[in-house]
């Protein structure tokens, strides 16, 4: 039997946030208007993304929002090893 217990969510939320912001900061570097249409695509994708894990995390879903704050992160990185 699997327990999920309020430090498991403490945990999860902490993580959850320090990825949204390291995304905020990675895509706040980027000049959107400087991408292929594959990056400013893939940009949009990240930034929906973060819009929709930090309302996850709004409703107290943290396995939502850690997933989605996952694939943020990692098209954010995607982004910026592209556009460098």
């Amino acid at each position: 039997m699997i327990s999920v217990t309020l430090a498991d969510d403490d945990a999860q939320k902490s993580r959850t946030e320090k990825l949204l912001t390291d995304s905020d900061t990675r895509l706040a570097k980027i000049d959107r208007s400087q991408l292929t249409a594959d990056g400013a695509s893939t940009y949009d994708q990240a930034q929906q993304l973060t819009m929709a894990a930090r309302q996850a995390l709004g409703n107290h879903d943290y396995v939502l929002a850690s997933g989605l704050a996952e694939k943020a992160s990692l098209l954010a990185n995607t982004i910026v090893l592209k556009a460098h």
